[in-house]
């Protein structure tokens, strides 16, 4: 702020891009790292978590026209939050201690 920079975040939820089913196949690490079990147990997630087929996921385009809103905005919010799952998490994040926060994505995101 004293540069005259004004900082503002764009929160979305799942978007639905090309690009999203290709993440997966992009992330690698060799079979002995530390990492493999943990990108295994994310890859799985994004199988079944796809953005092809979830219902709530958003286009770019709405996205887009976020941004778009918040740069030309006289005064932009601090954060802006896109699409219905972008809420969820934020709602459900307010209500967890961040050890309930922490299991949830280990639950998710690990082997």
């Amino acid at each position: 702020e004293p540069f005259g920079i004004q900082v503002i975040v764009i929160q979305p939820g799942v978007v639905r891009t090309r690009s999203a089913a290709s993440i997966p196949q992009t992330l690698r690490v060799q079979k002995d790292s530390p990492y493999a079990a943990q990108l295994a147990a994310f890859r799985r997630f994004l199988e079944k978590n796809s953005a092809d087929t979830d219902p709530s996921a958003i286009s770019p385009e709405a996205v887009a026209r976020v941004i778009r809103d918040a740069i030309s905005a006289r005064e932009p919010r601090t954060r802006y939050k896109v699409g219905d799952e972008a809420e969820e998490l934020s709602r459900a994040r307010r209500k967890l201690s961040d050890r309930e926060w922490d299991a949830l994505f280990r639950e998710h995101f690990h082997s």
